[in-house]
């Protein structure tokens, strides 16, 4: 029986260490090489580098090209129990009512201003790292790479009885962050609602609130 599973693999158009008719692509085992098949006249037309999308299966022949639109809304966090691991960088490129527009390699993002994200500005760099129920927004100055505010979206858990700390998920690992400053508020929020906490560049907390 045939068990062939259909794939589309995005990205930039390279060939194989230049040999002719050879499409050179990652897929999550790793990178791997793609024979043009029937499609070389529409592939052979494209330049080093231009965005497409191939259609494979595991006999490893190109199968399908096409121009393949990414439609991707960030508006929640995962439900409890998705096995959700994602990082996205681009560039501001519109605001409107409560979505932020992100351009990047593979399309238009539209991201909710209400997971904690504000204050951004066209231009600006929006790197989104999302990992289990853990949303992480990083904004970065126009123009620039270094991270000048982090937004951490997550369950609310404390790491003392006092409630004066919290940990969260980061890109670097669990971190404990000092709470004193919105001790007594935070006091009233149950533990694991979802919070969103706004930091600074060395990690201290502005602000935060409780998504409900």
């Amino acid at each position: 029986m045939d068990r062939s599973v259909h794939r589309y693999l995005s990205g930039p158009f390279t060939q194989h260490d230049g040999a002719k008719n050879t499409l050179w692509r990652w897929a999550p085992e790793g990178d791997n090489s793609f024979n043009f098949s029937t499609h070389e006249r529409p592939l052979a037309a494209l330049l080093e580098g231009n965005a497409i999308t191939v259609k494979v299966d595991t006999k490893e022949p190109v199968i399908g090209v096409h121009d393949l639109q990414f439609d991707l809304q960030i508006k929640q966090i995962p439900w409890e129990g998705a096995a959700a691991h994602l990082l996205l960088t681009g560039t501001v490129s519109k605001l409107k009512s409560n979505f932020i527009f992100l351009q990047t390699l593979i399309g238009v993002i539209t991201v909710t201003t209400k997971i904690g994200i504000k204050d951004a500005k066209v231009g600006q760099t929006l790197t989104l790292h999302i990992h289990q129920q853990t949303v992480v927004a990083d904004l970065a100055a126009t123009n620039t790479t270094a991270v000048t505010r982090r937004f951490v979206t997550g369950p609310l858990a404390f790491t003392a009885p006092d409630h004066t700390s919290v940990r969260l998920w980061t890109p670097k690992g669990e971190q404990v962050y000092p709470a004193d400053r919105g001790k007594a508020t935070l006091s009233s929020i149950r533990e694991g609602n979802l919070t969103t906490f706004e930091l600074i560049e060395d990690g201290t907390f502005v602000d935060f609130h409780s998504l409900k």
